[in-house]
């Protein structure tokens, strides 16, 4: 019978697979580092692990959609300057939604913006159904308010291009399509006061 401490296993080279496999190598070089008695390394921020993959401009997910998020640009966002965590609207280790919100559509983002919640008598259905990223970046643009386009106008033109249908009306109401939408449409999110959000 030897009197020698048990041999310590060497922290692990590869990094697991799966959801959360980066996070989980870290978590496990950490607990290896601790049982060979090692000084265990300073555990990365939050950010930095999920930058890890996610920083990489090619990064993808299963669906072949992109999960790349620009460090530089999250960080000179208002959600960046903010010092917000990935973790503060998703959850690593996984949920029943693409994007591993913590909330689902929405609700994520009005956690903090709840002016924007409602419900309101007159709702903008692309903000219920699609969501906020139908015209803004949470992770950051350099356009004003996080939106998707340098002008606000081609955001709504996405969804109101057909001159003649019932949600375009100012080609037949002689209004041009130049400008600002929110200029006139200022409760964009939704009304309790004009169908057309005009206040």
């Amino acid at each position: 019978m030897s009197n020698d401490k048990p041999e310590a296993r060497p922290p692990p080279t590869r990094r697991l697979r799966g959801v959360g496999g980066f996070c989980a190598a870290v978590c496990v070089g950490l607990l290896a580092a601790g049982l060979a008695g090692a000084a265990a390394p300073a555990a990365p921020g939050v950010n930095d692990t999920c930058l890890a993959c996610h920083g990489d401009k090619e990064a993808k997910g299963a669906d072949g959609k992109s999960i790349a998020v620009e460090a530089t640009t999250f960080a000179q966002s208002v959600h960046g300057e903010m010092h917000l965590k990935c973790t503060d609207c998703h959850e690593a280790h996984g949920t029943m939604n693409r994007p591993l919100l913590k909330k689902v559509n929405f609700e994520v983002c009005v956690g903090c913006h709840a002016e924007k919640r409602g419900p309101f008598l007159y709702e903008h259905a692309s903000v219920k159904v699609e969501g906020c990223t139908a015209c803004h970046s949470p992770h950051g643009t350099v356009e004003p308010h996080l939106l998707l386009r340098r002008e606000g106008r081609f955001l709504c033109l996405q969804c109101h291009v057909n001159p003649s249908a019932a949600n375009v009306p100012h080609s037949r109401l002689s209004f041009q399509t130049r400008g600002d939408c929110v200029r006139c449409h200022v409760q964009i999110h939704g009304s309790n006061a004009d169908p057309f959000f005009l206040q």
